[in-house]
């Protein structure tokens, strides 16, 4: 019978011992682990995802591979190879188990408070608050006298304060005829300083002695009436009242609103609010989601980088750490900046949610307008175009990476639309898409790489506004002027 030479038997005697006591504490780590993971998931009230299945399998697997090892190891006696190959499975096996439960714990309790948006805005006092909070009529606002730093990668550190109003600006006091400023992140001025933001700019220019900054990041052109009908008042006597809208995703959350209030409130609820787009509100609560997906310039992934993103939160950590990586050096890891509502309104053909978003935009511009007559002001439109849209080598690479053909498109389309529809309505619209155009023609730089614009592109809307305003068809008349 062949023996195992003694050094081997009391190396294997001597690590028995020690095996029995990790397995242990292993199999409670692992435990623990779980018990996190379920807590985590209860108060969070986050789904499963399937890497937390495997790696719980695999712990669970570990832990009776150890118990195995133990029962060999102890049947085998205090020496001889199957002692010694017990020995080695349990250190494996202890291995695994704290390898599977350490990415169980993180999976389950790290990653979710590391996986952070990339526009939130994290308050000062470390509250935890966020810069919006829920709004039963636009869903959401910004929260009042709230202060915090972007922490986008490519935008981040940029300070934002709201006044008791909500808005990114100034307390409101007593002044003589003010400007309002209405619009979505772009007005806000996302990245920007405060004095750069497109109302720092237009007050600058001497467009009205005070111009009150009222963008809020995610609003539509039908957030802006409602918030103008509620801040108006704070502001004595307003004499011009512009409404900033973005091609770039304004169109979707227009018909959106339409369809959140659709099935939230009644008919009567929006007719009381914007008299004459009864036929709207049918007509977006009838039309039926078309689910046509049609995005350019999305960045190609692997198989497999889809495949750990989609069940992996720890996965999507990593990768969403080397995309903030990228952004922080100005690239764009995530592609053109675009969506499928604004690629289907560049086609010749638009389908009809397109053709009802563009309606709904219209319509909602000739309401801000209306209010504004009823406040005795001015009213201009201005269009900020999307950055694929002024930027052709983007926009081409774009198509030619979707395999689309740029026959089928035209980058002014949902511009010239409302430019008819504002026309017919009497309402000034300043489109700035031809001079940003010439500009990154000439190799300027007016948009970060994620889409908003940049300092330059604002400073050159506001002269474009101010110049609007001078324009004799624009002027306020001697009836009209106070």
């Amino acid at each position: 019978m062949t023996r195992v030479s003694e050094p081997i038997q009391r190396e294997t005697s001597a690590s028995l011992p020690t095996a029995a006591i990790s397995s242990p504490v292993a199999a409670i780590a692992c435990a623990l682990a779980m018990a996190g993971f379920e807590l985590a998931r209860t108060v969070r009230a986050e789904p499963t995802g399937d890497a937390v299945e495997i790696l719980a399998a695999g712990s669970l697997v570990c832990a009776g591979a150890i118990a195995a090892s133990l029962a060999a190891g102890a049947v085998a006696g205090r020496g001889g190879a199957a002692a010694l190959a017990a020995r080695w499975i349990a250190r494996l096996a202890v291995s695994g188990l704290v390898f599977f439960g350490s990415l169980l714990a993180l999976e389950a309790w790290v990653v979710p408070a590391a996986l952070q948006d990339w526009y939130e805005v994290e308050a000062l006092d470390g509250s935890g608050a966020t810069l919006h909070e829920p709004d039963p009529e636009t869903f959401w606002r910004m929260r009042p006298r709230f202060r915090g730093r972007l922490v986008h990668p490519e935008l981040g550190g940029v300070l934002i304060e709201t006044n008791s109003l909500g808005l990114r600006d100034r307390e409101p006091e007593p002044c003589e005829e003010p400007a309002i400023v209405l619009g979505d992140s772009f007005g806000l001025g996302l990245g920007l300083q405060g004095g750069e933001t497109l109302a720092g700019r237009l007050e600058a220019l001497s467009v009205a002695p005070r111009v009150v900054n009222a963008g809020v990041a995610g609003f539509g052109t039908f957030d802006q009436a409602i918030l103008l009908d509620r801040v108006a008042s704070a502001y004595a006597a307003p004499s011009l009242v512009i409404a900033q809208i973005y091609v770039g995703n304004d169109l979707g959350e227009n018909l959106a609103f339409l369809r959140r209030h659709a099935r939230e409130h009644d008919r009567a609820w929006f007719s009381a609010r914007f008299p004459g787009g009864e036929s709207l509100f049918d007509g977006a609560a009838a039309l039926e989601e078309s689910g046509r997906e049609v995005i350019v310039g999305a960045p190609k992934r692997s198989r497999l980088r889809n495949g750990i993103e989609s069940r992996s939160r720890l996965g999507r950590l990593l990768f969403d750490r080397i995309a903030r990586f990228a952004a922080s050096r100005g690239e764009a890891p995530r592609g053109a900046p675009s969506n499928s509502m604004l690629v289907r309104s560049l086609e010749h053909e638009p389908d009809a949610e397109v053709r009802l978003a563009i309606e709904a935009t219209a319509f909602a511009l000739r309401a801000i307008a209306e209010r504004a007559s009823a406040l005795g002001a001015r009213f201009l439109a201005c269009s900020v175009p999307a950055k694929v849209q002024v930027d052709a080598a983007l926009f081409e690479s774009a198509l030619r990476s979707a395999r689309l053909d740029p026959a089928a498109f035209d980058v002014g389309r949902p511009q010239a639309d409302l430019a008819r529809a504002c026309a017919e309505a009497g309402i000034a619209l300043v489109d700035f898409s031809d001079e940003f155009r010439e500009r990154i023609e000439r190799g300027e730089r007016l948009y970060f790489a994620e889409g908003h614009w940049r300092p330059e592109a604002v400073a050159a809307a506001a002269r474009a506004i101010a110049a609007a305003l001078e324009a004799p068809e624009n002027r306020p008349t001697p009836a009209a002027s106070r």
